[in-house]
């Protein structure tokens, strides 16, 4: 076993046990996945420091030349995108206000804006909010969501949708957010599935596994984590989206063309013909029955819950 990837570690801080179990990916990164909630932490040969990983991260992934923003990616997480906002629509009314950790290119943001929402947002890219800026008049927070502004129990619902793995510190975070939530306020988060099919593939194949992924989190870790700190789960399921397995493809594609999975990752969203778009939506339709049952049988690569502050 690698050194990086010792099972000697603290006690898991979403169940409490220490067990540990050990995932590869790369020769410089790994995870230690607990055995009983299925929560993965990264963990390094190199000993970089966690900041100094998370702003190399934000400079690869999110700079002027994001792939966030890219017409081809937003076509391809539309599915996502709607699904996101029926659940906030049924679960929110217009007029309510609420703030987003993250919201990159603003696909959810934006429609809730225009819907008459109350809308705030936290996003570290100066690109990307500089971009929302001017697309709305939405009062954008450059910088970490921990250092937003806003006074305690402002907000009556926070939104985190692919942000809380990314973060160093995922239990301040979502201290944070608890605070800036009213009484009775709402979470909506989303963030991948170390409990789902993708991630048992074997030859780490899991789009899950990637540099810029501190934690990993099964739909158990994360219920038992926000269960305890304050949170009732009012609503959890474990969506299938086409572009999970998209990614799975695109990464035997890079290892087939001896490419750097983590350097060159989004670089195939960036630009995609019209016979590739129509390809990705075929493929999108075709798995669409067998997605279904990979979301009835709690395996979908996305942890999606409603929780409502306690």
């Amino acid at each position: 076993m690698p050194d990086h990837l010792s099972l000697d570690s603290e006690a898991c801080p979403c169940c409490g046990t220490n067990s540990w179990r050990p995932v590869p990916y790369t020769r410089q990164i790994g995870y230690r996945a607990c055995q009983a909630c299925d929560y993965h932490i990264q963990v390094r040969s190199d000993g970089e420091d966690r900041i100094e990983a998370f702003l190399r991260e934000q400079d690869k992934f999110y700079a002027e030349d994001t792939v966030v923003v890219s017409p081809t990616l937003t076509t391809v997480t539309k599915e996502i995108t709607d699904r996101r906002i029926s659940t906030i629509r049924s679960r929110l009314q217009p007029g309510a206000s609420l703030i987003e950790a993250g919201p990159g290119a603003g696909d959810v943001l934006l429609v809730l804006t225009d819907l008459g929402y109350s809308t705030a947002a936290a996003e570290h890219s100066k690109t990307l909010a500089d971009r929302l800026r001017l697309l709305r008049d939405i009062p954008v927070f450059n910088g970490d969501f921990v250092d937003h502004p806003s006074s305690s129990e402002s907000f009556d619902a926070y939104c985190s949708f692919h942000v809380i793995e990314h973060v160093v510190n995922f239990q301040h975070h979502l201290d944070i957010a608890r605070d800036r939530v009213k009484p009775g306020g709402l979470a909506f988060i989303a963030t991948p599935n170390a409990g789902g099919w993708e991630q048992r593939l074997p030859f780490q194949l899991s789009p899950n596994n990637d540099s810029s992924h501190f934690q990993l989190f099964s739909a158990r870790a994360l219920e038992n984590y926000l269960g305890a700190h304050g949170w009732e789960i009012i609503e959890l399921r474990t969506p299938s989206y086409a572009i999970a397995w998209l990614r799975i493809f695109t990464k035997i594609l890079r290892r087939l063309r001896g490419q750097d999975e983590n350097a060159t990752g989004g670089e195939y969203a960036k630009e995609v013909s019209p016979t590739a778009a129509r390809a990705i939506s075929a493929f999108r339709t075709f798995t669409a029955p067998l997605r279904k049952v990979q979301e009835l049988l709690k395996g979908g690569n996305e942890v999606f819950l409603v929780a409502r502050k306690i």
